[in-house]
């Protein structure tokens, strides 16, 4: 694994996401910390695994991402500054939530663009 992982372009870490709850075990875990030690670039999917959504703080381990693509609006936990050395840069992706619902939860539509993203951190 450690080979297949250290051959790849790319890794996309989408393990773990918006319910993540406690600590980190198992496989899990043993991914993250392959994944860390290599140098193989990370796209991390909504946030990075190991990651908490809301309140920022990183479970051990947090995969380092070198670009999140954050889906509908950005997770609370990404804006917070022990959080930025995780995130890498971070796009904000529109995965076709109707207007209505950003009505609704009184939240403003992101300015998504053409291409149905925006990128909110340069790191």
């Amino acid at each position: 694994l450690r080979e297949l992982i250290a051959g790849s372009d790319l890794i996309i870490d989408a393990m773990l996401g918006y319910g993540i709850n406690g600590e980190l075990y198992g496989e899990v875990r043993r991914l993250i910390r392959l994944v860390t030690y290599s140098t193989t670039s990370v796209l991390a999917v909504d946030l990075p695994s190991g990651l908490d959504p809301d309140q920022g703080y990183q479970c051990e381990p947090v995969m380092r991402a070198n670009l999140t693509a954050s889906l509908a609006l950005p997770k609370v936990g990404l804006t917070f500054a022990d959080s930025k050395e995780y995130i890498g840069d971070v796009y904000l992706l529109d995965i076709g939530v109707p207007d209505a619902w950003f009505t609704q939860e009184k939240f403003a539509r992101p300015p998504y663009g053409p291409h149905g993203y925006v990128k909110l951190t340069d790191q």
